[in-house]
């Protein structure tokens, strides 16, 4: 059932997220605003348009099953709505924004790693005609080997995938940058097989990865049979959102390309606006954290300065979240 606003506010929540679509913002998901709107009809003893700090401290109170992350989206939203209203002409308290300190690292697998990630999940068998665990080999290729998100693979239609040309087209991606990708050789080969048993029937507009309803996979689900498939390998599953992750293949993608180009002694900064671009990223700085990841990771591409330049190294904040 579509959730209908009803607080003193609901109009102005309404004309906010107009607002923010308008600039090519993206509010699929409203549950932020949802949770707002009732916040604010509980606080039923405050009719004033402009949000008061009693509002404002309430709101930002940390909820005990809430990452602190979360609790910061959160009180943004609250934030950006306050200076809207006040925009307006509405007199409006903003609450303080909450630090948040990004201390997670991406896992990146080891060639041998990836390897037998591949090799579990061609093991996994299914004796319905087409279901989850008959689709992970093919697509967990796909993430390692063109370095796409994790839900940019997922929303891929049959349309998105030119297995004439070799390329997959992404499209409305996190940053809001359609790119078009090339695949090698032997996923193109591999797109092509599974395609030919699997979407011969399907129809451009439907999930080029889908379950036997032609629905689009699950995500929560993907996450099982990815945990699944590292208790099958010798990768230690931490767990508890400290992966390793489904999006730590992309990570392990760019490492991994970095690696080869540094190698072949290819000037750092001719590529890195080539990466940035082909990994969808809003910045060229989100590309640099990945050249931070490769130094820690392969120490010893720093050793030889005749290829590689200390500036190759600088440092940089992490904007770049999966």
């Amino acid at each position: 059932m579509k959730y209908k606003f009803a607080s003193h506010r609901s109009r102005f929540i309404l004309e906010y997220i107009s607002y923010k679509k308008s600039l090519g913002c993206k509010y699929a998901i409203l549950s932020d605003f949802i949770t707002m709107d009732k916040f604010f009809i509980s606080m039923n003893k405050i009719s004033n348009i402009g949000i008061t700090k009693e509002e404002c401290d309430e709101w930002s109170k940390q909820r005990s099953f809430e990452k602190v992350a979360t609790q910061c989206s959160r009180v943004y939203k609250m934030i950006n709505l306050s200076k809207f209203l006040s925009q307006l002409g509405y007199k409006s308290y903003k609450p303080f924004p909450v630090k948040f300190v990004k201390s997670f690292k991406p896992y990146i697998f080891s060639y041998l790693e990836i390897n037998e990630i591949f090799i579990a999940a061609d093991k996994l068998t299914c004796n319905k005609k087409h279901s989850c665990r008959n689709m992970l080999y093919i697509y967990f290729r796909l993430l390692y080997s063109t370095g796409i998100r994790r839900n940019e693979g997922i929303s891929l239609t049959i349309a998105d995938v030119n297995l004439i040309k070799g390329t997959i087209l992404i499209r409305n991606p996190k940053n809001g940058k359609d790119r078009i990708l090339p695949l090698s050789e032997s996923m193109l080969a591999a797109m092509q097989k599974y395609s030919d048993k699997y979407n011969t029937a399907a129809l451009l507009n439907e999930p080029f990865f889908r379950n036997n309803d032609s629905k689009r996979i699950n995500v929560i689900r993907m996450n099982r049979w990815f945990v699944k498939i590292l208790n099958e390998t010798n990768i230690p599953y931490i767990g508890g959102g400290h992966g390793p992750r489904i999006q730590d293949l992309r990570f392990t993608f760019c490492c991994h390309s970095l690696k080869q180009l540094i190698e072949k002694g290819i000037d750092t900064y001719v590529f890195l606006p080539t990466l940035s671009q082909y990994m969808g990223h809003s910045s060229i700085q989100s590309t640099e954290y990945y050249l931070m990841l490769t130094k820690e990771i392969y120490p010893e591409l720093v050793k030889n300065r005749s290829k590689i330049d200390s500036k190759v190294f600088p440092e940089v904040n992490n904007d770049e979240k999966n």
